[in-house]
Parts: C-alpha cells; structure tokens; sequence
C-alpha cells in the first residue's frame, strides 16, 4: 500500500510539474517585446523574426575569397573560361591558394566591388609576371562549409577544399593583381 501512495504522488507531483512548465512557456510565447525605433516610437518584435533572421546570418556563411599566385595563371584561366571548379581543379586550387577567407558574401561585396573600381592593384598584362603578382578568387557556396573557417588543421582543409566542386554555384575571378589587394579581405593562410 505504501508503493501505491508513492506512485501516486509522484505522478501528482509530475503532472504538476508539467503543468507548471506549460504555463510558464505558453506566457513566454506570448509574452511581445518592443524596441524603440529611430523615430523614438515603440513597436513590437515578432521573436519568430528575429529568431529566422539570426539563423540566416548564421548560416549565410557562404562566400569564399582565395588568393592564388599569379604563376598559376593556367589554373585561374581554365577556372574563368569554364565559370565553374571542376572535381579535377580542387587538388590544383588547394596547392595554389596561399590565403584565403570565408565569410558572409555581404561582408566581401563592398570590398570586391571596391577593387574592381580601384584600378590602383591592376597589374597590366604587359609587365612580366613577379612573385608578388595574385588573383582572386570569390566563391559562391550553395551551403556552409565550416572546413573553410580559420585556425583549421591541414587536413579538414584538404577535404574542404576536394569537395569545392559540388559546393560552389558562382564564381568570379580578379584580373592580375598587386599583392596588396588581398589585404582588403583580412585573409588568412590556408
């Protein structure tokens, strides 16, 4: 009788509980928040809102900047002809990029647009090539690939990069540039 009694009130005490914890997050849905706008006027925060737009941020990690050596000029021509990475360029493109960024495409447009109008880095095709001599390459990834991220080992790298060619959906190519165009990126080593 004494098993019954305690059943039974730990089942009382666990749909208290339950009850307790509906109640609590059926008045924190319904809870509105408000922010004050530029205006000085106060409207509500749809939180679903907030919450998906966070969540796009997050995952819109999609862009990638690679810096190449301009003695990989084959490379970067077959890439720019064909307008897209085949299977057979990610090994060549992980050998060739000495730096590299990724990042929101938002956060590079600014920067691309900036370069491509600053025709300070453009290096004429007439000059001999030096060892300071670079394109870039900007990639569009149809997914996040967090491989890309900094401070990766080598190997985590490799795989990203050998599985470029399925990830990659738009891709544009700089004309040859002055090393110090890369700076505008905040690049990183491969």
């Amino acid at each position: 009788m004494n098993i019954n009694i305690i059943d039974f009130l730990y089942k009382k005490l666990c749909n208290f509980l339950q009850s307790l914890l509906n109640t609590k997050k059926d008045h924190y849905d319904n809870q509105s928040e408000y922010i004050n706008d530029r205006e000085g006027n106060f409207r509500e925060i749809d939180n679903d809102n907030v919450k998906n737009k966070f969540d796009r941020e997050i995952s819109e990690k999609n862009c990638l900047i690679l810096v190449i050596r301009a003695s990989n000029i084959s490379l970067v021509n077959h890439i720019k002809n064909k307008g897209k990475i085949d299977q057979n360029d990610c090994e060549n493109l992980y050998q060739s990029t000495i730096y590299l960024n990724y990042d929101n495409e938002d956060k590079f447009l600014y920067e691309w647009q900036q370069l491509t109008n600053e025709k300070k880095f453009y290096i004429s095709n007439e000059q001999e090539y030096s060892d300071g001599d670079i394109f870039l390459i900007k990639v569009k990834l149809k997914n996040t690939e967090n491989r890309f991220n900094p401070n990766l080992d080598q190997i985590e790298r490799y795989d990203a990069f050998m599985n470029l060619a399925n990830l990659a959906i738009d891709i544009e190519v700089s004309e040859r540039l002055d090393m110090e165009a890369y700076e505008k990126f905040n690049v990183y080593n491969r």
